[in-house]
């Protein structure tokens, strides 16, 4: 009561209210859900978890100097990755939880129970989603990826966390394109528990991610 439209929102965002839950707390789960992953990911930016995720992006950018490693932080699977394999989502549940609308903390719970796995591409429907088949449980699952373009062929592999949101799956960590070469490596690598959260970054970053990241400014 009396909060104001440029107050920090109630839900531990850290955004304003006026752009975070005014007027949307009775948008359905489905629409929250990438508010949900906002919110922990924003969690995330905590000095308490500088550390890992330094190391991730070092890991990311291919062990390359300063500039690349900086380039690297806020890549999108080192976000990823630092929530679910090292841990930062589970502590955002475990310390914001309570300040969350009851279904948006329900299913950030059912998230932290979700693993990643590598999926084939059975089918793609551009600016709606795609079809995926789960190479370890063989489970077959359409996901609501509205920015899709159809430009990744049935039988691509992609190596993604996919998640539950309302009536829907979603995929709000990106997915990484994987060889088959790499495939039972990570397979046998996901099936650890825990999973290392490095070994998996630098299993997944392409050889010439130095070059690449000391580019992103140029």
């Amino acid at each position: 009561p009396g909060l104001g439209r440029n107050d920090r929102c109630w839900c531990g965002s850290g955004r304003k209210y006026k752009v975070c839950h005014l007027g949307k707390a009775d948008h359905p789960l489905s629409e929250r859900a990438e508010w949900l992953y906002v919110k922990a990911t924003m969690h995330a930016l905590d000095p308490s978890w500088a550390d890992e995720r330094v190391a991730l992006a070092e890991a990311r950018a291919g062990y390359g100097d300063d500039d690349a490693v900086a380039d690297a932080v806020h890549d999108p699977l080192v976000d990823d990755v630092l929530l679910h394999e090292a841990g930062a989502f589970a502590d955002f549940v475990e310390r914001r939880g309570v300040l969350l609308p009851e279904d948006e903390a329900e299913l950030a719970r059912r998230w932290t129970g979700v693993a990643r796995s590598v999926f084939e591409v059975l089918d793609v429907r551009p600016g709606e989603g795609m079809t995926l088949r789960d190479a370890r449980s063989d489970t077959v699952t359409e996901v609501h990826v509205p920015t899709i373009t159809g430009e990744l062929p049935a039988g691509t592999l992609l190596c993604a966390r996919v998640l539950p949101a309302g009536e829907l799956h979603v995929m709000p960590g990106g997915a990484e394109v994987v060889t088959e070469e790499q495939r039972e490596v990570l397979l046998e690598m996901l099936g650890d528990d825990p999973v290392d959260a490095v070994d998996l970054v630098e299993s997944l970053t392409g050889a010439d991610a130095a070059d690449f990241f000391a580019s992103v400014d140029e």
